[in-house]
């Protein structure tokens, strides 16, 4: 019983870290974690902070689409990706 007792409290810390973790990170935050990631020159890892980043289409902004559209054309196989931030780019509203 106490096997399963350890068992227990193991899985309730992990899951309990694991979710803190996992907590959605602001749209600034996940900026400033892809400009981690491009200052060590980690393309993927940027292009995927993007990805989540831009999963909330209110904030993103033409500076964001082009910045992650450099980071996943420098990532292998994240082509496509970077062109489908680019054409985003032509339907962003233009500065007054």
């Amino acid at each position: 019983m106490s096997c399963f007792k350890s068992l227990a409290v193991s899985l309730a810390f992990l899951l309990l870290t694991t979710g803190r973790l996992v907590q959605a990170q602001t749209y600034p935050q996940l900026l400033e974690t892809a400009a981690g990631h491009l200052r060590q020159q980690h393309y993927c890892e940027a292009t995927t902070t993007f990805a989540r980043a831009f999963t909330d289409s209110t904030q993103v902004g033409p500076f964001d689409l082009y910045t992650g559209a450099s980071a996943a054309a420098q990532c292998a196989g994240g082509q496509h990706q970077a062109l489908r931030w680019l054409f985003q780019l032509t339907r962003q509203p233009m500065c007054p």
